[in-house]
């Protein structure tokens, strides 16, 4: 039998044993329901949780971006190829992001979103970097389409320029050197702001 810690033994011999044991066990209790929670669920007294999963090869440009986004958010900060669709579950607000890849976020991306399960009453967003992202609109109709399949609310999204030396860039050593930069993550950040302004559960 695990030994009670000391500074929460009772010591009186008038109260039975079955009195000191539901006596700690309130005690215990209460340190328990006291504590921050960061677990998820329906459960009262639970705090909900939001997540950032990214996709960042080239250049590191999206990760830029997701972890401005992740820490104004308090969310986990999540690479694709390190979780599953399952793990996801937990989460009421996931943001989606990567670089663009002809014309659409990373396939591994689209394929994590198509295997979630249903998310009624949740929320996601979209991410991006690119070369030209003003086409975003274009760019995230894919992964827009498969979570809204899902049952998500697209609660925003979010792109910016990215340095890009993919495909035919390369041939005259990328454009946009130098991007994401210190005023495109402060975008990333006030977009992060505004979503919890329209609901983000507070950590």
């Amino acid at each position: 039998m695990t030994a009670i810690p000391t500074k929460y033994r009772y010591f009186s011999n008038e109260v039975p044993r079955a009195v000191h044991h539901r006596l700690l066990q309130r005690r215990y209790r209460r340190l328990y329901l006291m504590a921050p929670q960061r677990c998820v669920g329906d459960r009262p007294g639970m705090t909900r949780m939001s997540a950032v999963i990214y996709a960042s090869f080239h250049h590191g440009n999206t990760r830029k971006v997701a972890e401005a986004i992740a820490q104004v958010l308090s969310a986990d900060l999540l690479e694709v190829r390190s979780v599953s669709a399952r793990q996801l579950g937990r989460y009421d607000l996931i943001g989606f992001g990567s670089g663009i890849y002809f014309r659409t976020h990373y396939p591994p991306m689209i394929a994590l979103a198509s295997n979630l399960g249903p998310a009624e009453g949740k929320r996601a967003f979209i991410f991006s970097t690119a070369g030209l992202p003003r086409l975003s609109p274009l760019f995230h109709r894919p992964l827009r389409a498969v979570l809204a399949e899902k049952g998500y609310e697209i609660a925003g999204e979010f792109a910016c320029k990215g340095h890009d030396s993919y495909a035919i860039f390369a041939l005259i050593g990328g454009i946009n050197k130098g991007r994401p930069n210190a005023a495109d993550l402060e975008r990333a950040r006030q977009f992060a702001r505004g979503l919890k302004g329209r609901g983000q559960p507070g950590p």
